[in-house]
């Protein structure tokens, strides 16, 4: 399995943890899982959390793309949570990396 398609199912925990509602999951076991996470990705190679970055730096485009020929886009259902959680994750800022596409 390549880096991009695991990047893509860290990225899908980290989005469900991140945004979950405390009816769905004790916010006490989303933090520990979430810190877990954070913890072996700060243990990766840079080509790992290059491929996070990417992961969601590819979800927010999709999710933000412009309405197609019948004006559905997904960008009206994008919580301002959601964003800002990509987004830090593409600025690096979420975990302390450099920023997306930074050497």
């Amino acid at each position: 399995m390549s880096h991009g398609k695991l990047a893509e199912i860290v990225l899908d925990f980290i989005e469900f943890l991140g945004l979950v509602d405390a009816d769905r999951l004790d916010p006490d076991t989303a933090v520990g899982k979430h810190e877990s996470i954070a913890a072996q990705l700060n243990e990766a190679t840079p080509g790992e959390r290059i491929a996070v970055q990417q992961a969601a730096k590819d979800r927010l485009a999709s999710l933000l793309r412009e309405p197609d020929e019948y004006g559905y886009s997904p960008r009206k259902a994008v919580t301002p949570e959601r964003r800002a959680l990509l987004e830090g994750i593409i600025s690096g800022k979420a975990y302390g990396w450099l920023p997306y596409g930074a050497t």
